[in-house]
């Protein structure tokens, strides 16, 4: 392992990329010709581009609003303009729109963002699914000229009233296949199927839909109605319910709703599209102190189209100085193509990306999405090349949330110092080998061994290196380094995706490093409808591991865990929510016996429909009561068919749920771990006094 500092890879993005105001050429192209992708603006002459006709602002080339630095959050005072084409690429960047269509078509009817969108559902969008409602628009009480509600925005019209969503219009539109279908109460109708005619609208992503937060520093007086300054656009926004805005239009009883209301609020599963057939929602990362973020040398492939890749320092083969990104830590071939792969996740380059998978069901073989192609087809990933440089300059912003600065924070804060001293030490003992980026020169560790990990050598330098009064200065409280999942004990199943390794969709993203990661020990699996489970050998090429998370203002961040699972969900921003959950969450780490023991299991009689070596679908029924993992994990490309047809007949699959389908059914699972809050429990053989005086040190992250 090789450790460097962020400035070289800044250095570089800013070099190698530019941080000039705009791109050129076709890119930087402005006004209502810049609409989706901005390279084939089509027959713009429908009355579905009526709404963008007249706006010319872009900012970097990217068509929207953004307020002045005064309007922001403290923490963007001082933005420079490369920062402000930063933001603008975090905020405002969307694809066409194919995204959201392709995934409504595939789950007919799934993934109705117009529903979402609906300004009559304006007030309570928070409660609903954790969204932010846009500072500049506002609720809409009429139907516009397609009989839509959607917000108000005089700024922007590609706004569409939701930071993290945009508006685009939709070249497919045809008004009278519209008005046939019954208009926008047939397309919104969730019984119907309205939802196959085109809309006039597509909705885009943002990087923000997952990223704006609620400020913890100034929380929002009105969740329904919050300002700019009341908003920061890297923390995470642990409030979020992708699953619940995602699922908008399907019926109670499909089983991907069921798998989709599972989802922890403030997870992503970045993988649900591009299938891996695991249940993965993981903890959306909060951004800080990017700048002491630990960066690695790892080997990348020569061939690839990576403009991160130089030769390697022992001048061996081809090499990037990179990040562990996604809580594998497979992105991990540079931080320009990290950046680029974020993109093409929430929708850029849809033509490219469908083209190497079966969206949501991952009924064929995964193809390799390859940079070559991108930067020769796609004028999106083009674009988005050149906004590199400004995006990791914004990114770069944001510091740490400290309690103390926050309203009412100091008087959360009143351990005396010889309690805090003890919580240092416990820190230093328990934690600071995985949660510090201030790691000693210790040629004897081994992330692979844990025997290593608590050496007295390491333990001696964390002692020492606590006490100093800048050891959480320019720290980023995660060492980043790749650990076996089970040696942590946590829920292995998000170990298990398979997306970055060999042969699969984001291949070239990952480095040969990370491909080539030994097999760790063993894995558990079903054995049986019982329950119980045996050790399986595990597979080598990546999957198994983890990097911990950063521990960057803990206080306002909970639950924990990569999956959000270990403590209570309160859905209150303001620094008395923020620390509830944290206490909460904070105990349950340190005193595992009083965790939940949570399983996601389906709360009603659903279905799950079965297709059958793609010449017909079967319903399945899938039982209240069952772990959504059992069925969500499921691969059928594993011989499951055949498997099916020796153990159970056809008069089973019509009557009911039996035993003996869901024992041929565990044939295809790759992974299953249905308890999600268990593991992680380093510190739980502390004292009392040292558990509370760690817990109160963690405060002041």
């Amino acid at each position: 392992m090789r450790y460097g500092h962020l400035g070289g890879i800044w250095a570089l993005a800013a070099l190698t990329l530019g941080c000039s105001s705009a791109p050129d050429g076709e890119a930087a192209t402005s006004g209502p010709a810049c609409v989706g992708k901005c390279d084939d603006p089509g027959d713009s002459s429908g009355e579905q581009y009526d709404r963008f006709r007249s706006f010319s602002e872009t900012i970097g080339g990217i068509p929207g609003h953004l307020p002045p630095n005064s309007e922001l959050a403290s923490a963007y005072y001082g933005m420079t303009d490369s920062q402000r084409i930063g933001l603008a690429t975090w905020d405002l960047f969307a694809s066409d729109g194919k995204f959201f269509r392709t995934t409504q078509l595939a789950t007919q009817g799934g993934a109705n963002m117009l529903r979402v969108l609906d300004s009559r559902r304006r007030k309570g969008r928070f409660s609903r699914f954790g969204g932010l409602n846009d500072p500049g628009c506002r609720a809409r009480t009429t139907p516009d000229a397609f009989g839509l509600y959607l917000d108000d925005c005089p700024d922007d019209p590609y706004a569409s009233g939701v930071i993290g969503l945009r508006l685009r219009p939709n070249p497919a539109f045809d008004r009278r296949s519209w008005d046939k279908a019954g208009g926008a109460k047939g397309h919104l109708d969730p019984k119907g199927d309205g939802w196959k005619v085109e809309p006039p609208y597509l909705v885009a992503m943002a990087c923000t839909i997952c990223h704006a937060s609620p400020n913890p520093h100034s929380p929002p007086r009105d969740i329904d109605n919050p300002t700019w300054k009341e908003i920061v656009f890297g923390f995470g926004n642990q409030y979020f319910r992708e699953g619940m805005a995602f699922s908008d239009g399907l019926a109670d009883d499909d089983f991907v709703r069921q798998i989709t209301q599972a989802q922890r609020p403030g997870t992503s599963d970045t993988s649900r599209v591009a299938a891996d057939h695991i249940f993965n929602p993981t903890a959306i990362n909060s951004i800080a102190n990017l700048h002491f973020r630990p960066t690695f040398e790892e080997r990348v492939a020569p061939d690839d189209d990576n403009l991160d890749k130089r030769p390697c320092s022992d001048g061996r083969g081809t090499c990037a100085q990179t990040y562990h990104i996604l809580i594998d830590g497979a992105d991990s071939s540079g931080p320009t193509g990290a950046a680029l792969r974020v993109f093409i996740n929430v929708g850029s380059c849809a033509d490219q990306f469908f083209s190497r998978i079966d969206a949501v069901w991952g009924r064929k073989t995964q193809g390799v999405l390859s940079r070559r192609e991108l930067t020769e087809k796609c004028k999106e990933y083009q674009q988005l090349t050149g906004l590199v440089g400004p995006l990791v300059d914004f990114l770069g912003i944001l510091k740490p949330f400290k309690l103390a600065d926050a309203p009412g924070g100091p008087s959360h804060l009143t351990a005396d110092e010889a309690t805090l001293s003890r919580g240092r030490l416990a820190f230093a003992e328990r934690c600071a080998t995985c949660h510090s980026s201030k790691q000693p020169d210790d040629p004897d560790f081994k992330a692979g061994d844990p025997s290593t990990w608590f050496s007295e050598k390491r333990l001696a330098f964390f002692r020492s290196a606590v006490g100093a009064p800048d050891f959480l200065e320019g720290n980023f409280l995660s060492s980043d380094v790749r650990f076996p999942a089970n040696a942590i004990g946590t829920n292995l199943a998000r170990a298990f995706g398979t997306n970055a390794s060999s042969g699969h969709i984001w291949q070239e993203y990952a480095s040969l490093d990370y491909r080539q990661l030994p097999a760790i020990d063993a894995i558990p699996e079903l054995d049986g409808a019982s329950g119980e489970s045996h050790l399986l050998p595990a597979p080598a090429g990546g999957l198994g591991y983890y990097r911990p998370p950063s521990l960057i203002h803990i206080w306002a961040t909970a639950p924990f865990l990569h999956n959000n699972a270990l403590g209570k969900f309160v859905q209150d921003p303001s620094v008395a929510g923020r620390l509830e959950a944290f206490d909460d969450a904070a105990r349950k780490l340190l005193y595992p016996e009083e965790r939940d023991g949570m399983v996601m299991r389906t709360d009603r009689l659903s279905w799950y429909h079965l297709d059958v070596l793609g010449l017909l679908t079967l319903p399945m029924p899938v039982p209240k009561g069952l772990a959504v993992s059992m069925i969500a994990n499921l691969d059928l490309a594993r011989d499951v068919v055949n498997r099916l047809r020796e153990v159970v007949s056809l008069r089973d699959l019509l009557t009911g749920p039996v035993q003996a389908l869901y024992e041929a059914l565990q044939s295809g699972l790759t992974v299953y771990d249905p308890v999600e809050d268990r593991g992680h429990t380093f510190g739980a053989d502390l004292s009392d006094a040292d558990k509370q005086a760690l817990i109160a040190y963690m405060k002041t992250f």
